[in-house]
């Protein structure tokens, strides 16, 4: 697994930093150290007009640690219950750890995969955690106790005329192989999962696969896929690029195919993650070319385009009533954005790639996450708060 240093996690405030540890004052002093030594370059007037002001700029804000140490290996993603109270991550170091956010401090963690974990969701009562792994499996836990309670491994030949034999409740030789990503429907009876080879719904209860999205080649460009988005209304799915309906398991449409991107120079313009809207009408997608675009979920046009990082952006959510939306980038940047007007609301220095972006139920703060570094990253945004509650 290697080694690697303990992820931490940092509160600020939009308006200012405040002290709560003895790290805190050795990173703000090497922030300042860093801050006075920036070289400047000559686009540097041009850059921040488009992108924001680097390190050490007055509008940045100053990270500060929270919750302590946790994993000890790369985290891959983050979870947020629906009343705001609980934080699930997953990592590289084969565990998944639920924290109170509250009180700032680790609850429980959760072992028994054989390999990275990839992925977790809260169930949206809070009850449970399902988390996905390199080890082939699928596994929901009981929130309360830490306890296992349902191991799965997808099987996509079941739908697509494969045969598979089984030992011991898995499947010996499934060509889902890593399962890269998996979450909670809404109504939090299904959970739906990704891997190179598919996406497949699942009764999660019974272990019933109901769902496969769509045995009809896309599967295959959907190796890199870490991320999956289900409308609120329960309706929509989309990875990557492709947005399906989820009880028929039709593909609506690919945002590649609608901008007319040729196959060639799809990497340019690759999604990287997507969110949906609160009322579950529009879109967003993360893009490599370092914007951020705005959908109509059934027409499938683009409303508009948002220039967001200097480079790809690797997270994206919208804010609870849909007015703002966050976006992270690989330049570092954990950013604010008023959706109407394209207006930078704040500008966040992660310091690392950010790969997670959500808001915390309420609006009034936001969390970050990197996979380069084992830090997370907790945001007190009074701003959006006041503008949230104004709109």
């Amino acid at each position: 697994m290697g080694s690697y240093t303990n992820p931490r996690f940092y509160c600020f405030s939009a308006s200012s930093c405040f002290v709560v540890s003895l790290p805190l004052l050795v990173f703000l002093f090497a922030s300042l150290i860093q801050s006075c030594t920036l070289p400047q370059t000559s686009d540097t007037s041009l850059r921040e007009e488009k992108y924001g002001p680097r390190i050490g700029a007055t509008d940045d804000t100053i990270p500060s640690p929270v919750f302590g140490t946790g994993h000890r290996g790369r985290i891959t993603s983050l979870a947020v219950s629906r009343n705001g109270k609980y934080l699930a991550s997953s990592s590289e170091d084969w565990t998944v750890i639920l924290w109170d956010i509250v009180k700032e401090k680790q609850i429980r963690g959760f072992h028994g995969h054989k390999a990275g974990v990839t992925s977790v969701d809260i169930s949206p009562n809070g009850q449970y955690l399902v988390s996905s792994s390199n080890d082939e499996t699928i596994r929901v836990w009981d929130a309360n106790t830490g306890r296992e309670i349902r191991r799965m491994t997808p099987d996509s030949t079941q739908f697509i005329g494969g045969v598979q034999k089984t030992f011991g409740g898995g499947i010996v030789g499934s060509p889902y192989r890593k399962i890269k990503a998996v979450q909670f429907t809404p109504n939090g009876n299904q959970i739906i999962s990704t891997s190179e080879v598919g996406i497949i719904a699942m009764d999660w209860r019974s272990g019933k696969q109901l769902q496969f999205y769509d045995p009809k080649g896309i599967a295959a460009l959907l190796a890199d896929a870490t991320k999956i988005a289900i409308s609120p209304d329960g309706k929509f799915l989309s990875v990557q690029e492709y947005v399906w309906e989820v009880e028929s398991g039709r593909c609506l449409y690919g945002l590649l195919k609608i901008m007319k991107i040729g196959l060639f120079d799809e990497g340019d313009y690759w999604v990287n993650a997507t969110a949906f809207s609160p009322d579950s009408n529009r879109l967003l997608s993360a893009h490599e070319d370092g914007k951020v675009r705005l959908w109509d979920v059934k027409s499938g046009n683009m409303l508009r385009q948002f220039d967001c990082h200097e480079g790809p952006v690797l997270s994206v959510a919208f804010s609870d009533k849909g007015s703002h939306f966050l976006s992270g980038g690989e330049d570092k940047y954990l950013r604010i954005w008023d959706i109407d007007t394209g207006e930078r609301i704040q500008n966040i220095n992660m310091n690392y790639e950010v790969i997670a972006a959500k808001f915390y139920p309420g609006g009034r703060h936001v969390l970050g996450s990197s996979y380069s570094y084992t830090s997370l990253y907790s945001v007190s945004t009074s701003i959006l708060h006041e503008l949230e509650n104004n709109n």
